[in-house]
C-alpha cells in the first residue's frame, strides 16, 4: 500500500514539476516575442546605470518604455554585462544599430 502511494505522489509530483516549467518557458518565450536579441536588455541596464537609476526593476520596465515604444524588458544579465556596455550607452539606440548594421 505505501510503495504504490509513494508512485502516486511521485507521479504527481512530475506532473506539477512540468507544468510549472512549461508556465515558465511560455513567459521566456513571450518575452522573446518582444526582443529577439540580448543585446536590447544590455542596452537598456547600462543606459540605466549610466543615468543613475537600478539595473534590474520597474526602472528598465521604464526605460524600455521610453526609448523602445514598448515594455515587458526583463534583464536577466549579471551586473558585469552593464559594465561591458557602458561604453555604447551613450550612444543613441537608433544610430548605434544603423552602424553596427550597415
Amino acid at each position: 500500500m505505501k510503495k504504490i502511494w509513494n508512485l502516486r505522489v511521485s507521479f504527481w509530483l512530475r506532473i506539477i514539476v512540468l507544468f510549472c516549467g512549461i508556465l515558465v518557458n511560455v513567459s521566456i518565450i513571450n518575452n522573446y516575442r518582444n526582443v529577439s536579441s540580448d543585446f536590447v536588455q544590455d542596452y537598456i541596464a547600462s543606459y540605466s546605470f549610466r543615468s543613475g537609476g537600478a539595473l534590474y526593476g520597474e526602472n528598465i520596465a521604464k526605460l524600455s518604455k521610453e526609448i523602445l515604444g514598448f515594455s515587458g524588458i526583463k534583464n536577466f544579465h549579471p551586473p558585469f554585462n552593464t559594465l561591458l556596455f557602458l561604453p555604447l550607452s551613450i550612444i543613441k539606440q537608433h544610430t548605434l544599430l544603423w552602424v553596427l548594421f550597415q
